[in-house]
């Protein structure tokens, strides 16, 4: 804080409330007077980039000698749709340095008394603008200890808090999407940084380039994975080419040392004190009876020999089928999973993709066609995507919306209890949404087994 030219970078975010000749001293225990420590203003609420106030000052100073009121100005600039206008930069310079916030223009351009109409409008506006990109969700536990054991810098620290924004994880149903992709490569996530030089990322992300490297192994949290391959020219230098990556949305796992999961699914165990690296696998018998994965969780075990020869009852056949379902349903939606399964054209998966288009609106749009009060609709598939490539995050209006968040399992089980013939008894199922399906659904509807073989695949319909 001392280095002036770190203090006018902060300026704006954090300020000295003592000035800089101030002097306090206190008496300490052993009687003799102490320099009492300096006390700093930590600011809330962002400020604008110069550039971003310059544009909005010159903006507003157009508008008032337009409207000759600074309540019609600011109301205006309120009303616009794309708050990117208000930040394109002009040919006009200010004739002072730019300020930090809306209020502060406001402040200059009335004096410093103004109406608290104005100071409301003036504070929506600057709230506007810095939150028009979105927000950036960083968990404590990350910057409070994960930072500090994974010896992170703030550079790389800030590269994996991007690449995990530019992801998706929905806990309350477990839809992840830890893919993400940056066009110009190495260059891009530099930029990211605040860097010119690519080499830098690049030798985070080289675990065996140890005498380049500088802070944590970002490849705990990055791991690059293969790009698809693009009819186009692909451009091939280091630097720029197009890389994607996997990330970590979780924090790692360090359970005493003995438990660690990183980006590319990879696991350590160490229960003997000793570390082994295996792939999160199958794990079986020599003679094929029993079979866990490396998390240890059971994935198939015989309960009888394999001669047994035993045929199922009506009783046994309802417990058997409903474990059929189970099986089907995946534990979470994934729309490139549902584009394949589907045979959709490959130009339209990429485009669905690139845009990042809500799986949970595909959905809600599938079994809007489903229902009777979709009208003459019968291509579900077909207008489901045409919905998405029209708006790829907007969804199906109404309890549609409700449906598509449930689990796939939970879907499925609302699938199978309503009958697709008019002479089939429904199926007792107890959940809080079922009366809803119902009315919304139909006492029967024979349009659901072509929802069910859309997300969930072919067998389902068996």
């Amino acid at each position: 804080m001392k280095h002036a030219g770190i203090q006018a970078h902060l300026t704006g975010l954090v300020q000295r409330v003592d000035s800089q000749d101030a002097r306090r001293f206190r008496r300490g225990r052993d009687g003799r007077p102490h320099r009492a420590p300096i006390r700093y203003q930590v600011c809330m609420t962002p400020r604008l980039t110069r550039a971003d106030a310059t544009a909005v000052h010159l903006r507003l100073k157009a508008l008032i000698e337009k409207h000759n009121s600074i309540t019609s100005a600011l109301q205006e600039m309120l009303a616009v749709e794309d708050v990117m206008e208000l930040l394109d930069p002009l040919d006009v310079k200010l004739s002072h340095p730019p300020l930090n916030t809306v209020m502060d223009m406001v402040k200059l351009e009335t004096g410093e008394n103004f109406s608290p109409e104005i100071e409301r409008l003036a504070q929506e506006l600057h709230r506007r603008i810095i939150n028009c990109l979105g927000d950036i969700h960083i968990p404590h536990y990350f910057i409070t200890q994960t930072i500090h054991r994974c010896n992170l810098t703030p550079a790389q620290a800030w590269l994996i808090t991007v690449a995990r924004d530019m992801a998706f994880i929905n806990t309350r149903t477990g839809e992840r999407r830890d893919t993400v992709t940056f066009k110009h490569g190495y260059q891009e996530m530099a930029e990211l940084i605040g860097s010119t030089r690519y080499k830098t990322v690049q030798a985070w992300l080289q675990p065996h380039w140890t005498s380049q490297q500088r802070g944590g192994n970002l490849a705990r949290f990055l791991q690059e994975i293969d790009l698809p391959d693009s009819k186009t020219y692909a451009d091939l230098r280091v630097e720029s080419m197009p890389r994607a990556f996997r990330v970590l949305l979780d924090e790692p796992l360090d359970a005493d040392g003995r438990n660690k999961v990183d980006a590319n699914g990879s696991h350590m165990a160490d229960a003997d004190g000793t570390s082994s690296w295996t792939q999160m696998g199958a794990i079986a018998d020599a003679n094929g009876s029993h079979m866990v994965d490396a998390n240890g969780s059971d994935l198939n075990s015989f309960k009888h020999p394999l001669n047994t020869d035993k045929k199922n009852t009506s009783t046994t056949q309802p417990a058997q089928s409903a474990k059929a379902a189970e099986a089907v349903a995946p534990d979470f939606w994934e729309l490139d999973l549902l584009l394949q399964q589907n045979d959709v054209h490959p130009k339209v998966q990429k485009e669905l993709l690139e845009v990042q288009a809500s799986v949970h609106a595909f959905v809600s749009w599938v079994l809007y066609v489903a229902s009777p009060g979709s009208g003459n609709l019968s291509d579900h598939l077909g207008y489901a995507i045409s919905r998405l490539r029209e708006h790829p995050l907007r969804e199906a209006r109404g309890v549609f919306r409700q449906f598509a968040d449930l689990t796939p399992k939970e879907l499925l089980a609302l699938i199978d209890s309503t009958p697709t013939g008019d002479y089939e008894l429904p199926t007792k199922i107890e959940h809080p949404l079922a009366h809803v399906w119902k009315k919304a659904m139909g006492s029967n509807n024979p349009r659901l087994p072509i929802v069910r073989e859309i997300l969930f695949g072919e067998g389902a319909s068996e």
